[in-house]
Parts: C-alpha cells; sequence; structure tokens
C-alpha cells in the first residue's frame, strides 16, 4: 500500500486498501506515512494532483503532521521540494485544527 502512495491515486489506493485491508493511515518503519513518502520524491504528478490525494488522506485519518523518526514531518519534505501549494495547504489544515480544537 505504501508503493502506491507514490502514484498518487486516489482510486487506485482505495481498491488496495479494501481488497487487502490495510488502513491508509499506516506508517513504515522508520514511521514515515504516505504524506512523507509522497513529498519525499519530486512529484511525478503536479502538486493539484498531489493535493487531491492529500485530501483524501486527511479524511481517512492519515496524520499530515505525524514526524518520521528523523522528527521530520511531511511539512519538513514539502519546503525542502519547495511544494508551494502543499505547504500553503499543510499550514492551512494546521489553522484550521487549531481553531476546531480552541
Amino acid at each position: 500500500l505504501l508503493s502506491i502512495g507514490n502514484e498518487v491515486d486516489v482510486f487506485k489506493l482505495k481498491k488496495e486498501s479494501l481488497i487487502k485491508k490495510i488502513p491508509v493511515n499506516i506508517s513504515d518503519n522508520d514511521n514515515n506515512n504516505l504524506f512523507h513518502l509522497i513529498l519525499r520524491d519530486d512529484l511525478k504528478k503536479t502538486e493539484h494532483a498531489t493535493l487531491n490525494f492529500f485530501k483524501y488522506l486527511i479524511l481517512n485519518n492519515t496524520n499530515p503532521d505525524q514526524p518520521n523518526f528523523e522528527n521530520r514531518s511531511p511539512l519538513h519534505f514539502a519546503a525542502m521540494n519547495q511544494y508551494t501549494i502543499i505547504i500553503k495547504y499543510l499550514f492551512d489544515w494546521a489553522l484550521c485544527s487549531l481553531l476546531y480544537v480552541g
């Protein structure tokens, strides 16, 4: 399931998740979730396609603020690769989360 994330294909991810009964909010041994794995490498898809994939992950309880074993969150990877649309989305998500809790 983690390898499917790099394809940024929501339909394929849903299908594999249902067939294999694996939740999309899984992490690997280094505590990287799908957000980390997608942002770690150069995006093969557009930032907009990736953003739609991110929205699906958030709706399915994948934490976009989860640190990995190096204490890096997906935002760190987005910033390192200068994915401005994704950075803005992650900041907006964090702000909304704070306002909702507070």
